[in-house]
């Protein structure tokens, strides 16, 4: 079992953990959106050229819930624990994320608008070779995650909201390319942008 499913694994546990503890969901939903992955190519040793210029545009999918505030404080400034697992591809890769955060909701007439601050871990995995092309390869890297978060929802009836939401996300995720050569050089995604509509239920 590789890293990134050993930690959605704990994320399972850590959830039935919670619910255990008579910890209570506040709402789940689903979005759909797409994000900008910025990267750079740093050549430690003359110049690389590869095999193809890599996208950074995204389709993203996220699947997301926030839990009741259970502390005296979170409950008094309305700030409610957040997680999510999201996934994102293009032609050239696959990204999958865990976050986990804290949102602080404001009201506004009929929106709740919320910012909020989310830290995690996530796997970026390479469907080709960067260098020669070459299909059916495992290219990954992994990294830490922080970031910030915005969003709306607007309600659609007592249960169902409509959800729009935007996110900064930094992490270094580095590929070390090692051509035939001997040209030593690496790709870094730095940070991800993303936007997304979604459908959330409450209970």
């Amino acid at each position: 079992m590789n890293t990134f499913k050993t930690l959605i694994f704990m994320a399972l546990l850590s959830s039935s953990s919670l619910l255990a503890n008579n910890l209570s969901f506040s709402s789940v939903g689903l979005a759909l959106g797409t994000s900008y992955n910025d990267y750079e190519k740093t050549n430690h040793q003359g110049s690389i050229t590869l095999g193809n210029t890599p996208d950074k545009d995204f389709r993203t999918y996220e699947l997301y819930a926030t839990l009741n505030p259970v502390l005296a404080l979170s409950k008094k400034y309305n700030m409610k624990p957040y997680l999510s697992y999201t996934y994102s591809k293009n032609d050239d890769f696959k990204n999958q994320y865990l976050l986990l955060g804290m949102n602080k909701y404001y009201s506004h007439k009929v929106l709740d608008l919320y910012a909020g601050l989310v830290l995690g871990y996530g796997q970026l995995n390479w469907k080709y070779d960067p260098v020669n092309n070459a299909k059916n390869t495992n290219v990954d890297a992994n990294s830490f995650i922080s970031g910030l978060q915005l969003g709306l929802d607007y309600p659609l009836d007592t249960k169902f909201s409509f959800s729009v939401n935007t996110k900064y996300l930094l992490h270094n995720y580095k590929t070390k390319l090692d051509p035939f050569d001997g040209v030593s050089s690496s790709i870094e995604h730095t940070s991800t942008l993303s936007l997304s509509l979604g459908l959330k239920y409450s209970f």
